[in-house]
């Protein structure tokens, strides 16, 4: 079987990428722009007809829906464009996969909801949003649910990798340039490393596609698709890998990825139908454990990379606390966003490590 991953080159996507070879699933990897080295299919998911064509034309079973508009403040001034990719894109999505019996995974925010909570949030409390990106995140969720297609959606926050622009690679560039900076303390969450969320995803995959095997050892029904079969299409032989420090940095700067980077799909057959007892529409959230403010997570940040002012590094940055009213912006992001994943994990088994830990493992590929 095939699976569709949109918005494949952006950070979860690219995570996407470098589990793709452990995982014996078939995907097909599409964005609106290319990166040198990686195999890409342009797709613009807003595009009703280029949607179903792929599908059709790849037998796609399942699609995981990483793209999105994120940039929460240019969406206060740009909700119709938010709009578009946020909702009605995951729209087009879902009713492909409806007409196709497969399913949607769909990737969401924290943002949906109004920021007041003060212990863990569940996927069934009351949403809110108080920001146009998050309004536009939860239309979107709503008309998944109203496609009646199979769907997954994980609700996210903080997310950070080793790929594209994100809080933690800011800070190491911010830290280790800048005297003094301030960070919001009054803002509480937890971090999302999309290496984590990935194998989230994948884990979900495996649990709702069985083998006809599979099938018959459970006395299990499956779901009306038939048994697909999907060939892996022949590549040249590469590995994907992580870049060096140096190509890494390079890439950041000017926004492009070391050639050879690609995975080399394993050379297996799978043989696959949707379990027809996870059939409907769930709503989990996965984050990291734990609970910190910015400012905790930019100060381990900086001790980690060596770049936090201490009395033993006098010549380090110093890192001041300041509130949500002091650092000016046109978002009312969330006060309070940590996210409760104890049914994502009683439903699929998902592990979900410590905030720092995976921290640790992302520094260690940057630094």
């Amino acid at each position: 079987m095939k699976i569709l991953v949109t918005g494949a080159n952006g950070q979860l996507g690219l995570s996407m990428r470098k589990l793709a070879p452990a995982s014996g699933f078939d995907f097909v990897f599409t964005d609106v722009v290319e990166i040198e080295g990686l195999e890409t299919r342009i797709l613009d998911i807003t595009d009703k007809k280029a949607v179903n064509d792929i599908v059709a034309e790849e037998d796609i079973r399942a699609i995981v829906n990483c793209a999105a508009y994120t940039n929460v403040d240019n969406a206060e001034e740009e909700e119709g464009l938010a709009f578009k990719l946020n909702a009605i894109a995951p729209s087009i999505l879902a009713n492909a996969m409806a007409a196709a019996g497969g399913l949607l995974i769909h990737i969401s925010t924290d943002y949906v909801f109004d920021g007041t909570a003060s212990s863990p949030i569940e996927p069934d409390r009351p949403t809110g949003p108080r920001s146009a990106y998050g309004r536009t995140k939860l239309a979107g969720e709503k008309m998944i649910a109203a496609s009646g297609c199979n769907s997954v959606i994980i609700r996210t926050a903080w997310l950070y990798s080793e790929y594209g622009k994100n809080f933690v690679k800011t800070m190491l560039r911010l830290t280790a340039g800048k005297d003094t900076i301030s960070v919001v303390s009054d803002q509480v969450g937890t971090p999302t490393y999309a290496s984590n969320l990935a194998a989230a995803i994948l884990k979900v995959l495996s649990a709702k596609f069985c083998s006809c095997e599979d099938r018959q050892a459970d006395g299990e029904n499956c779901a009306t698709l038939g048994i697909i079969t999907s060939r892996v299409s022949e590549r040249k032989e590469s590995s994907f890998s992580l870049p060096s420090v140096r190509e890494e940095k390079r890439a950041a700067l000017n926004g492009r990825y070391p050639s050879g980077w690609g995975p080399a799909q394993p050379d297996v057959f799978t043989s696959a139908c949707l379990r027809s007892k996870n059939a409907g529409h769930e709503i989990y959230h996965y984050s990291n454990e734990g609970e910190i403010s910015w400012y905790e997570f930019a100060t381990e940040i900086a001790r980690r990379a060596g770049t936090l002012r201490t009395d033993d590094n006098p010549g380090g940055c110093l890192i001041k606390p300041c509130t949500t009213e002091e650092y000016p912006s046109k978002v009312d992001r969330p006060r309070y966003s940590v996210l409760s994943k104890e049914s994502f994990k009683a439903a699929y088994g998902v592990e979900v490590p410590c905030w720092t830990d995976s921290l640790a493992l992302c520094l260690k590929s940057l630094l």
